[in-house]
């Protein structure tokens, strides 16, 4: 499928384009360098060529290597039930253009290695409304003790980015329906109550709270004030509304951890929420009661690239 969606083609050419220029660089340095062996700019042009080359294999394993590299992340968290839990995040699948049914297969047998008790998907199941439903039928073979919940993103509502607006339809309502077909709940402003055998905990979530503005006085009306509460959004933004903080856990995605980093630098490009590159991928305390979670997903959006931002499956193992 490689240059053949509208949404895919920019970030295809680039990585084609920069392709070409390592290959051109560095081929040029090693012509330059057999037809002037005794030149005194040898030391310079040497390290281009090699630069070159390094620069071809980084495009080279970021494109098309380490995306389809699926790992498996352990964080201890504290969350007030009474019996700890093993709980799965996956999010960010963006089915489409890079990733597919087979991916999403692999993702799969990955969480079902971990036996969680619960299965969180913090939204952005679809690159864009192009993409086939079908490729998402994996998730049906989800194993959790307890339920898989999830929410809706930003490209499930068709919108990209922070001010992108409405790029293409809204699929949000049928994903909903397909995930229902699997028993997966999705939790758009409202609440869930999970009856497990040391005591009930309840799951709140909504739709991206960037292009949905729920009340979450409304959502959360239904919870028990002494009862242990998930909260569960696509983007970490939920933070920045004061009411969050009634969850002990927050779960969400959207970041892609930056997607493109690089070592003692961290994301290359802005991380698209309001709250910025502080929260950018992992566990935060929020503060003594409220902790958030942050997976930087699966999948990509913009370019097919990912660079030492590896697809995750984030296993949060709770305790008191």
């Amino acid at each position: 499928m490689f240059l053949l969606n509208t949404y895919a083609f920019p970030g295809d050419m680039m990585i084609l384009l920069m392709l070409a220029y390592f290959v051109a660089l560095s081929a040029g340095s090693l012509v330059w360098l057999r037809r002037n062996r005794k030149a005194r700019r040898r030391f310079i042009i040497a390290p281009i060529g090699i630069l070159g080359i390094i620069g071809f294999f980084t495009v080279l394993y970021g494109a098309f290597v380490e995306p389809q590299i699926i790992v498996t992340t352990h964080h201890s968290v504290a969350f007030p039930a009474r019996q700890p839990l093993t709980i799965a995040v996956i999010s960010d699948l963006h089915v489409g253009p890079f990733k597919g049914k087979r991916f999403v297969e692999r993702v799969v047998k990955k969480v079902n290695a971990t036996k969680p008790d619960l299965v969180f998907i913090p939204g952005d199941f679809l690159y864009t409304s192009e993409a086939k439903l079908e490729d998402l039928a994996p998730l049906g073979n989800i194993h959790a003790s307890f339920g898989i919940y999830a929410v809706i993103g930003n490209h499930d509502l068709g919108n990209i980015g922070e001010n992108g607006g409405t790029r293409y339809k809204n699929a949000s309502d049928a994903i909903e329906k397909y995930l229902a077909d699997m028993h997966i709940i999705t939790l758009r402003g409202t609440s869930a109550i999970v009856h497990m055998p040391g005591g009930d905990i309840a799951i709140a979530g909504m739709d991206d709270p960037l292009f949905r503005n729920y009340e979450l006085t409304q959502t959360l009306a239904s919870v028990p004030k002494d009862m242990p509460l998930i909260l569960l959004s696509h983007s970490p933004d939920i933070i920045l509304n004061d009411q969050s903080k009634r969850a002990q856990l927050i779960v969400t995605g959207h970041t892609h951890g930056g997607q493109i980093r690089l070592p003692f630098m961290g994301p290359l490009a802005k991380i698209p929420d309001r709250l910025g590159r502080q929260y950018d991928q992992g566990i935060f305390t929020i503060d003594a009661d409220t902790t958030l979670a942050i997976t930087r997903g699966v999948g990509e959006s913009g370019v097919r690239a990912r660079l030492f931002a590896w697809p995750e499956v984030m296993i949060l193992d709770t305790h008191p």
